[in-house]
């Protein structure tokens, strides 16, 4: 079964090359920045400031759907995994308990 896809209209084009563009460039100024500053605590602290700063300026959420209320507790569940493998799995008692994990 093959899908077609429509042209997108010259407006469409505007709208998807503007929310590309709010999501690419705070991303390429936290990557610029990296290498520009040497020093890692104030490179995280430029980086933090001027990403969040660009990101209140492009506003990229603006395209997402709708917060739909049904999928917030699986949202909570992978969020809670992914802390658990992520930072429990480095934690000082996983270490001593389960040094091969």
């Amino acid at each position: 079964m093959e899908i077609k896809r429509g042209e997108l209209t010259p407006e469409e084009e505007r709208e998807n090359t503007k929310a590309v563009l709010a999501h690419v460039i705070p991303f390429a100024m936290w990557l610029t920045m990296m290498v520009w500053f040497d020093d890692p605590t104030w490179s995280y602290m430029a980086r933090s400031v001027g990403g969040l700063i660009l990101l209140a300026f492009f506003r990229p959420w603006r395209w997402y759907p709708k917060l739909n209320l049904k999928n917030i507790p699986a949202g909570i569940g992978v969020g809670v995994f992914i802390f658990f493998v992520w930072i429990g799995l480095e934690s000082p008692w996983m270490v001593e308990h389960a040094p091969g994990v």
